[in-house]
């Protein structure tokens, strides 16, 4: 284990604090938004359905492509770190390393809502693809 590795998680933490709130703010602000696309029901009629498509396509690329983008790029940027503390460090209940822990929580959080918007890309890909016909 590293000398300062606390250290460097602790200089790491404070370094990414922006794209994990940038992460987390465009989760809250679109997620409704795509759930709504997402659940929309695709009518009849060539017009209607290009509305409905072009609404589809709307929220993968601006709900949902920039959600997966951030979360999956801060999600790579805190692999290795946490892939060391899985590797080396030891769960104890009487020496609980708070840093440690709080690194991998927000890791898996990261790594939920990156894979959460990834299948609502392709859930909203799949709608507009219905949408044309295909």
């Amino acid at each position: 284990m590293p000398v300062n590795f606390d250290k460097e998680l602790l200089d790491n933490f404070q370094a990414i604090s922006t794209l994990l709130a940038l992460a987390v703010v465009l989760f809250g602000l679109q997620y409704q938004k795509i759930l709504d696309a997402v659940r929309t029901s695709i009518p009849e009629g060539p017009l209607a359905r290009a509305g409905v498509r072009r609404v589809f396509l709307d929220t993968l690329w601006y709900g949902t492509l920039p959600v997966a983008l951030v979360s999956g790029g801060a999600t790579y940027l805190l692999l290795p770190a946490t892939t060391y503390i899985i590797l080396n460090c030891h769960l104890s209940l009487w020496t609980f390393d708070f840093l440690r822990s709080a690194w991998f929580l927000v890791f898996l959080l990261l790594a939920a809502v990156f894979i959460w918007s990834v299948l609502q890309m392709v859930a909203l890909f799949r709608c507009a693809r219905r949408a044309i016909g295909h």
